[in-house]
């Protein structure tokens, strides 16, 4: 049956001689005989004289009894309530970590660590705001204070009650900022309650205010933090904390703003390469220390050479990256492609000849054959030099497939446009364009466009930004004597057109026994033209006869004034028997210029 305490209230056990609240000692009631009871009347005897030994014994069973006595009376009084919750305040008032040790338990039975008397003095020490030392008696602090219950803790020395007084348990539950935090509090290892990724709560622990150190040692850094956190909740609630260290995780993301094509991206990070995924990003970089001492250097590597970016110091969590260099030797194998198209540009201009141009499209020479053959007809010619050129390679883009580069271009000529009989009136003249350049199957680059760029002068005011490059300096005079026809520029559609028209029609010479079906497209005394002749009779007298099932030109590659022409023929041979056979050639074709056209000379074997 339960019993309450007169003081406080509160419900008692009722194998407890004291309020486990306020420490009042209960009231035991007296035993009484309601009978009483009548001693018969004793005989008077003799006294009986002691013998010396037997007086010995006497007064030291009496001196044992006394002092049995005096030491229960204060082992019964040191165990006390009052007193022991006395010397618990005394003790943390003094910062006696023994004596604390001795009285002060957690969940009723385990002590308390060095590490916990610590933050327990250190909570007592807080100006009375978490702990009242200055309560005038046992019961007023034990009822002031909720952070502590007294308790029944076995028997000291096998005879009295050990009371302790019994800490409220805590609980911090932390929120660490990536894996491989280490915390301790002063010092020491907490055991941990729950575990969950970044968050663990530490606990059971007494309360007190604690050095909460948060350490982190890896790859790239190695940080930590210091923080004082205070326990103490008279409800045993989880305290919350945020662990902040200047080490994060870095995300890194590349924007390839010039398109230029990527074979392989990275960062050099202590010796280290670190790869960009397929989309040009690093998700988690570290963690790192974020206060700039760590600096990494971005790297693009393409098939002209390696780029670096400039390098970057961390601190902060993310970063966009833009690629806007592209290596020395793009720049360089660039930069020469341009130099001889400028001085090419003045030298084709002024002869009308655009078989001058070396390293050009065959679709913008014949843009130019195009262009001469109007400035002919209108007897309009051009006299100038070359004398410098500016590259802007900072705002260079590639497209189409990343086999295509435009370069934003300006060439500074002097030269004129004039009549026949007029003089070149010479003056600086300056083009702005966009130079498109393409790469080619051969590793080539050739011009194949260059159009107007009407945003040069407010785009490029940095004249640091640009590449000079110097010209010639060399002038050009139109000459009449060494100005060729238009009409005498053979292009590779005429020589495609005059091969092809010699496959077919040497089949229907050989059909219809007839040569001068092919005898146009094949110049007159030349090898080939004999070796056709005999072919077209020795067929016809076979009986074989011929189909063409399809012809292209493969490849046309002009050799000393002479073009290389190679064909895939797929040739259908009917024999007089009437057996067929279908056959696939490869002819390599000698094609010559003959006037103002192109025969076939003969078949390169």
């Amino acid at each position: 049956m339960n019993k309450f305490c007169k003081e406080c209230g509160g419900s008692i056990a009722s194998s407890l001689k004291f309020c486990q609240h306020c420490g009042h000692k209960l009231e035991t009631p007296s035993k009484t005989d309601p009978k009483k009871q009548v001693n018969p009347p004793v005989e008077s005897k003799q006294s009986r004289k002691l013998t010396k030994k037997q007086k010995m014994i006497v007064s030291v069973a009496a001196g044992l009894f006394v002092i049995f006595a005096g030491f229960y009376m204060w082992g019964k009084s040191y165990m006390s309530a009052e007193n022991t919750v006395e010397r618990f305040v005394e003790a943390l008032k003094e910062e006696n970590q023994k004596v604390i040790q001795n009285i002060a338990v957690l969940n009723y039975d385990s002590e308390l660590s060095d590490a916990e008397i610590e933050a327990l003095i250190s909570l007592a020490k807080a100006d009375n705001e978490y702990i009242n030392l200055a309560a005038i008696s046992s019961e007023r602090f034990l009822a002031e204070n909720e952070l502590f219950t007294l308790v029944q803790n076995g028997k000291w020395l096998g005879i009295f009650d050990r009371l302790s007084i019994s800490v409220k348990s805590q609980y911090i539950e932390v929120y660490n900022p990536f894996e491989g935090v280490v915390n301790t509090f002063n010092d020491s290892e907490i055991s941990i309650h729950e575990d969950e990724d970044y968050r663990i709560v530490y606990g059971p622990m007494s309360p007190g205010i604690y050095n909460l150190s948060s350490k982190f040692s890896g790859e790239y850094t190695e940080v930590e933090a210091n923080d004082t956190v205070i326990l103490a909740d008279e409800y045993s609630d989880w305290v919350m904390h945020d662990v902040e260290l200047e080490a994060d995780y870095v995300m890194l993301d590349l924007y390839n703003t010039n398109g230029v094509p990527v074979e392989k991206a990275y960062i050099e990070l202590n010796d280290q390469q670190i790869n960009f995924n397929d989309s040009l990003v690093i998700n988690e970089l570290g963690p790192l220390d974020l206060d700039g001492s760590i600096t990494v250097t971005p790297v693009i590597e393409t098939k002209w050479g390696k780029v670096k970016l400039d390098k970057l110091k961390l601190e902060d969590t993310y970063y966009e990256l833009y690629v806007d260099k592209i290596s020395e030797g793009l720049i360089e194998s660039l930069s020469e492609e341009i130099s001889v198209y400028g001085e090419e540009y003045v030298k084709a201009h002024a002869g009308h000849d655009a078989n001058l141009f070396s390293n050009i499209t065959d679709e913008m020479k014949d843009t130019f054959v195009s262009n001469f053959e109007y400035d002919k007809d209108m007897e309009n010619y051009f006299t100038g030099q070359l004398d410098k050129i500016e590259v802007d390679f900072n705002n260079l883009q590639f497209y189409e497939e990343e086999s295509t580069v435009a370069v934003p271009t300006a060439f500074y000529f002097t030269s004129a446009f004039h009549y026949s009989d007029e003089e070149a009136n010479l003056a600086e003249r300056i083009n702005y364009c966009n130079l498109e350049i393409v790469y080619n199957e051969d590793d080539q680059w050739l011009i194949d466009d260059c159009y107007a760029n009407s945003f040069w002068s407010s785009d490029f005011d940095d004249s640091n930004s640009l590449v000079k490059l110097e010209g010639s300096k060399e002038l050009h005079k139109a000459d009449k004597s060494t100005v060729v026809s238009t009409s005498e520029v053979i292009s590779d559609d005429q020589i495609e057109e005059v091969t092809l028209n010699y496959i077919y029609n040497l089949v229907e010479a050989i059909n219809t026994n007839d040569y001068n079906y092919v005898k146009p497209f094949i110049k007159d005394g030349s090898e080939l033209y004999d070796m056709q002749l005999g072919l077209v009779d020795r067929l016809n007298e076979n009986g074989v006869t011929q189909e063409v099932i399809n012809a292209v030109v493969t490849n046309i590659e002009e050799k000393e004034d002479k073009w290389m022409v190679t064909t895939e023929e797929k040739i259908k041979v009917i024999y007089e028997s009437g057996k067929e056979e279908t056959n696939d050639y490869v002819w390599k074709y000698i094609v010559e210029k003959d006037g103002n056209e192109v025969v076939l000379v003969n078949i390169d074997e």
